[in-house]
């Protein structure tokens, strides 16, 4: 072996040495970016993991959310149908005091007018019964012309037309405004 060969044989260790350094450094970087990239993805995951979780989260507070407006609007919806049948209830019972009151009224109004009815019978018949005193007395103005015989039936009867004259009249008057009572 020459000294080529000792000059080569030194280098070929030297050289593999400083190969198998650089391989081992390379190797030794690679590790430590794989273990970056490891601990990147971990990382990454468990981001989205969080995220997934925060949105799921979000969804439910978005549902729970909804449903409580839902809620409140039915709420709010039933109150004001609450409010709207109470009102109307109100209404119905004055309504309904207020026709019993008309009903009153009108019976009473009713049960005058038969009353005044039956009064203006009354008077009628008190009228017709006058009216015949008083073509009585007529005629028995009439035949006191003639003497003695009459006259007294006369006095009688003047007697009688006197007191008879005020309730012929007055029942002529009621009649009257009765008639205008019943015509309004």
């Amino acid at each position: 072996m020459g000294k080529k060969d000792i000059i080569a044989s030194k280098k070929k260790p030297i050289y593999e040495a400083s190969k198998k350094s650089s391989n081992s450094r390379l190797m030794e970087n690679l590790k430590t970016a794989n273990a970056c990239l490891v601990k990147e993805a971990m990382q990454c995951r468990q981001e989205v993991k969080r995220l997934h979780i925060q949105l799921t989260s979000q969804v439910v507070e978005k549902d729970i959310f909804h449903d409580i407006q839902n809620d409140v609007f039915a709420l709010v919806a039933s109150s004001s149908l609450r409010e709207t049948a109470s009102r109307a209830t109100a209404e119905m019972a004055v309504a309904s005091d207020r026709e019993k009151i008309l009903r009153e009224k009108i019976e009473t109004v009713a049960t005058e007018v038969d009353a005044e009815k039956i009064e203006l019978l009354a008077l009628t018949k008190e009228k017709d019964e006058r009216e015949k005193e008083l073509v009585e007395l007529k005629e028995s103005i009439g035949s006191m012309e003639q003497p003695n015989e009459h006259g007294r039936r006369r006095r009688n009867l003047f007697r009688r037309v006197a007191v008879a004259a005020p309730f012929i009249a007055a029942a002529g008057a009621v009649a009257v405004a009765f008639c205008i009572f019943l015509k309004k």
